[in-house]
């Protein structure tokens, strides 16, 4: 029986319930020693929802950092994003993609986003004292960059089909990708040194403009993936904390109550 002092730990472990290592379930007694520690109760305009799969408890313990890998996002097939998002600079402040879990507003989008689809339960998430979270300006983060990508490329993309676009071209340069910042930087300085001449799909864009003109990939990408001029929000959780009316998706690394959305219902 994992104790209430473990489950406060930063330390990841092995005998966690769910596959990523990161979600126990807790007993009512638990629940509510931590539920005194919380940043907001939940009420209409507040909650934050996330389903789980393979997670049937009715009061859990999620630590984000505890994982044994990464986070990885099960409707894409490289990482490359979720990478540029925990090392460049505009996103210093943000909760670290690969160290969060991913959660919604919007009960209906909580649905859709299982994998595989079809859990049984959905959760009301509550964050614990000190937590931040950060909100997407669209209910899915694959289509919250538009703004900058428009502005870069003359037309709007979703991230997804974007991050292809940028590193589908490595081969162009004889060099093959990996999954890491060093990887990463070091393709940025091969596009750098021929102005991306080998990029098929930056023709007659402001991308290229900038290239031919003296700025360097990795400061473009840091600046077409900007969460401030993309309109994320960054938020310290609290009691007054209100979130916005339509679909948005959110996430955070830190601590977090878990209550089955039924159970929840009762306790009010």
């Amino acid at each position: 029986m994992i104790k209430l002092k473990e489950i406060l730990t930063e330390a990841p472990r092995n005998a966690l319930e769910n596959e990523f290592g990161r979600t126990i379930s807790i007993n009512k007694n638990e629940f509510e020693k931590l539920y005194s520690k919380r940043a907001m109760t939940p009420t209409h305009n507040n909650t934050i929802f996330r389903y789980i799969y393979n997670f049937t408890g009715k009061y859990g313990f999620i630590n984000p950092k505890a994982s044994n890998s990464p986070r990885k996002s099960a409707f894409n097939n490289t990482n490359y994003y979720t990478i540029l998002f925990d090392n460049l600079p505009s996103w210093k402040n943000y909760p670290k993609r690969s160290e969060s879990i991913i959660c919604t507003n919007d009960k209906s989008n909580a649905a859709d986003r299982t994998q595989p689809a079809g859990s049984k339960h959905y959760y009301i998430v509550i964050p614990l004292q000190n937590a931040k979270i950060a909100i997407c300006p669209e209910d899915d983060i694959w289509f919250s960059f538009n703004t900058q990508i428009l502005k870069y490329m003359g037309y709007s993309d979703n991230l997804s089909d974007f991050m292809i676009d940028v590193f589908f071209d490595a081969d162009k340069y004889n060099y093959k990708m990996s999954e890491t910042y060093k990887s990463i930087k070091k393709y940025f300085n091969l596009i750098d040194n021929d102005s991306g001449n080998n990029l098929r799909f930056i023709k007659d864009t402001l991308l290229k403009d900038k290239l031919e003109n003296g700025y360097n990939m990795l400061d473009i990408m840091n600046d077409i993936l900007d969460p401030n001029k993309n309109g994320f929000e960054l938020k310290k959780v609290t009691e007054n904390m209100i979130l916005p009316s339509d679909s948005r998706e959110i996430w955070t690394s830190d601590k977090c109550l878990l209550i089955r959305n039924d159970i929840f219902k009762k306790m009010k």
